[in-house]
């Protein structure tokens, strides 16, 4: 029977009435309702910012480094999740995300490093942009063949011809010199627009770096399991003035562990969609990579013209091709369920534990978050750029000449090119309105007249060949 007390009335009546035996709510700092109502505030924003930024870091994986490093403190899950389902062809699991009508070519220009028949990477005022089709760029190596009849001898060429000559050795994935015996696959990467984000200088983050912010990334994630169970088992806090839940903590660490794993497999299927090679410059030899991008209309996009130089200090040339064939759909469905499951566990497990567990992988996930953006910080480099004032093709290869023709062993081939400014672009016409090439070569004084220059006038399938006899 609740206790009461005795009052009386006008009528000098006794009147009983019941105490309240009701603790008054604590005057004190709730931890629990304040990190619960900061998580339900910041849920939202996260998964806001989450896409773009997630779909950046994917587009210059090109390992399993970037794939751990995108799966501890993860951000934009659903992203993640929603990308592999675009590249691994599940038609059931692309309906369900409202894809079922897209074409590989979208979620290729939209996630992955890769270039094709269908998707190509130009240069704009603004930065390099990813476009549908096919565009019009040109991928020449300015090298010395130390083989040929005249030693030291100038040339231009494409990866084929440098590496046929000797310009160029292919790394395996490992970093080993091996040989590249895949002629066809050769002759792909030649035909095919070339990948000029991977190739500027310094986009992407050395070996010895990346992992070393991978080994960064799992010891704080581990932190973040470790810190609930010590503050769970061992200092005994307790969760709305009651101990926590057994299942609590399990539950939490299956679930974090889960997520992480699906992530990177999520994170794995989308970088194996597509195939990258790595060719190493042999110095001297290889004097200057450039891209020469031709005038055109991509969409409703028009580009100009501009011939791009990744400067000296580059050391290797890489390509990314796409190859859809080699996911498989089962990873794709594992890859999924894990992560799904992994979610829900972790987010059961951290709603029934000390809300100093919400805050750790909150902190992990934001540190995360900006160690991926600054291990990318390089894609937005800027090449060396010289814009083009003719779409004269013949000059345009004399003018690669010419500075082909003033280098040494120590002259920069594009600070030589890019030394005479942009006006040295612009076409020449003789007095009587004639021009050709013999014209046009007998204007640099400073070059030999013995030296005898063919340029095959290509189209745009085909190099810009600049020969020397």
């Amino acid at each position: 029977m609740a206790p009461t007390s005795i009052t009386s009335t006008s009528s000098d009546t006794p009147t009983a009435l019941p105490i309240n035996t009701q603790p008054a709510p604590p005057s004190g700092f709730s931890g629990d309702d304040f990190i619960n109502n900061l998580g339900s505030d910041l849920a939202p924003l996260l998964t806001l910012f989450g896409e773009q930024v997630t779909k950046q870091f994917l587009t210059m994986s090109l390992g399993w480094a970037d794939n751990i490093l995108l799966a501890v403190g993860p951000l934009g899950i659903i992203t993640i999740i929603v990308s592999a389902i675009r590249v691994g062809r599940v038609s059931i699991l692309k309906a369900l995300v409202g894809r079922a009508r897209e074409s590989l070519t979208t979620a290729e220009l939209e996630i992955l490093s890769s270039t094709s028949e269908n998707s190509s990477e130009l240069w704009a005022k603004e930065g390099t942009v990813r476009v549908l089709g096919k565009a019009p760029v040109l991928e020449l190596i300015v090298y010395s063949h130390s083989e040929a009849e005249i030693p030291d001898e100038i040339q231009v060429g494409d990866l084929r011809d440098a590496y046929a000559d000797k310009a160029l050795t292919y790394l395996s994935k490992s970093g080993q010199t091996q040989t590249f015996e895949d002629a066809e696959s050769l002759d792909r990467l030649v035909e095919q627009p070339p990948n000029i984000t991977l190739n500027i200088n310094k986009a992407i983050t050395t070996n010895g770096e990346t992992w070393s912010l991978v080994a960064f990334g799992v010891a704080i994630q581990t932190v973040a399991l470790v810190v609930p169970a010590i503050m769970t088992y061992h200092w005994k806090e307790k969760k709305d003035g009651e101990l926590v839940q057994d299942y609590a903590y399990p539950i939490f660490l299956a679930g974090s562990l889960a997520l992480i794993i699906g992530i990177a497999l999520c994170s794995h299927i989308i970088e194996a969609t597509s195939v990258e090679h790595t060719f190493k410059k042999e110095k001297p030899n290889v004097k200057s990579i450039i891209y020469l991008q031709m005038a055109c209309t991509m969409g409703d996009q028009t580009f100009g013209q501009y011939l791009l130089s990744m400067g000296n200090e580059k050391e290797c040339i890489r390509t990314s091709r796409s190859d859809f064939d080699m996911v498989r759909q089962w990873d794709v469905w594992f890859a999924v369920v894990t992560c799904l499951l992994g979610f829900v566990c972790q987010f059961v497990g951290l709603r029934a534990l000390h809300w100093s567990a919400t805050v750790t992988q909150l902190g992990v996930t934001l540190i995360m978050t900006a160690t991926r953006a600054w291990i990318r910080r390089g894609i937005s480099r800027p090449p060396i750029v010289t814009p083009i004032d003719t779409t004269d093709l013949d000059w345009i290869a004399l003018k690669l000449g010419q500075a082909c023709l003033s280098i040494d062993s120590d002259t920069n081939f594009f600070e030589e090119l890019h030394s005479s400014g942009t006006h040295s672009f612009a076409p020449y016409t003789s007095d009587n309105g004639y021009r050709t090439i013999e014209h046009l070569w007998h204007m640099y004084e400073s070059i030999s007249q013995t030296k005898e220059i063919t340029i095959t006038h290509p189209c745009f399938d085909a190099l810009i060949m600049v020969d020397y006899r």
